[in-house]
């Protein structure tokens, strides 16, 4: 996806630890297609997966093929919706409230920190301790995912409007884009085993998963509607031979199935979103005739987009800064890894910040030693 030069970026988002794991535990159970398929075969043909014809073993060749082609494409739409209003309950509302309450946490836990006489007492409790870096360190994750999810889809909203595309045109052509090279790396990695891993490996890889985090964001706000889930899941099958070393035949082979499964999934999705707006014209008034349907109210979501995109990493920071100071007092080679957890909604997070201040409160009793 292409990238928005003027927007401050706390850090560049790399794809976690935590994330490479569960994405090779999900590769290595998964079956041969992790998505549905139907009865029959959809009778198209995948040209995406010709290159591999000539380098995987025959019959595993024909197994992939056979079984992708009878998966039958998911029809994906954008749905408007005002994320951006002042009312409560709106993701800019509730990003605006997650923003000032962790502010207002920071700022709490420095005061009650200058405010005693013997900080980092060593009667902390290493469990209370542990659990709340560890719910800190989740809020940073959701936040990211929100961060880069929101910045991706203003990008691709920004480029649609600019290309007079409907978003879900737009959101096939970003893909092809994204997985030619990832597509490219895979039958090299067929031919030497995989065992190239070079820039370009890096930026598939990234990419992929820039686009996972623009889907999840989406799909969780209803924005994208349709079987995102199954879409994540092939994205997720793909991250993971791309992550897997050596990958394997059969592994490269069902991740370039998955992409070529995607590709198709959204070539019938922008292809069904031309055909309803052939159907349904815009005809409010003084629109010009080039106009899309919708497409100024896709321009407002665009700018919504980078701001709530803002708003996250600036609610980031505010949590850093939190933890820069807990971490100085005690750090954390005790604690467990963090733990993956679901990607919360915006309001369910705002509910989860708003409940640690009594956590903390107990935190810092016990960091702060009484003279």
């Amino acid at each position: 996806m292409s990238q928005h030069t003027t927007k401050p970026r706390i850090s560049a988002l790399a794809v976690p630890a935590w994330i490479t794991s569960a994405l090779l535990v999900l590769f290595t159970a998964a079956s041969p297609v992790s998505a549905p398929a139907s009865a029959g075969s959809t009778g198209e043909t995948f040209p995406r997966l010709e290159p591999f014809q000539s380098l995987a073993p025959a019959e595993l060749y024909r197994q992939t093929l056979e079984t992708v082609s009878r998966r039958t494409p998911i029809i994906l739409r954008f749905h408007y919706r005002d994320l951006c209003g002042a009312t409560k309950g709106t993701a800019a509302w509730s990003l605006g409230a997650i923003t000032s309450a962790v502010y207002e946490r920071a700022n709490a836990f420095a005061e009650k920190m200058q405010a005693c006489p013997d900080t980092c007492a060593p009667s902390v409790n290493a469990a209370q301790f542990c659990g709340y870096v560890g719910d800190r360190q989740r809020e940073i994750l959701a936040l990211q995912t929100w961060d880069k999810g929101f910045f991706e889809a203003y990008n691709l909203l920004t480029e649609a409007g600019q290309k007079a595309r409907l978003p879900e045109e737009q959101l096939r052509t970003g893909f092809r884009l994204i997985a030619t090279p990832a597509l490219e790396w895979l039958a090299e990695a067929m031919k030497n085993g995989g065992t190239t891993r070079d820039d370009r490996h890096t930026l598939a890889r990234e990419e992929l998963h820039a686009f996972r985090l623009m889907l999840l964001t989406l799909s969780g706000e209803g924005i994208l509607q349709g079987e995102t889930g199954a879409v994540r899941e092939a994205l997720d099958t793909a991250l993971a031979g791309l992550t897997m070393e050596p990958p394997g035949k059969r592994n490269i082979l069902r991740a370039a199935a998955e992409l070529a499964w995607v590709e198709r999934t959204l070539d019938h999705s922008a292809r069904q979103a031309a055909m309803q707006r052939e159907a349904t014209p815009d005809t409010r008034a003084a629109a010009p005739a080039a106009t899309l349907p919708g497409q100024r109210d896709w321009k407002q979501a665009a700018a919504c987009f980078e701001r709530l995109s803002l708003d996250a990493s600036t609610a980031v920071g505010g949590i850093q800064s939190e933890l820069e100071l807990i971490l100085s007092c005690r750090d954390t080679s005790e604690c467990p890894a963090t733990a993956a957890a679901r990607q919360p909604g915006i309001e369910t997070l705002l509910s989860v910040v708003d409940r640690s201040f009594k956590a903390q409160y107990a935190l810092t009793g016990s960091m702060c030693r009484p003279e």
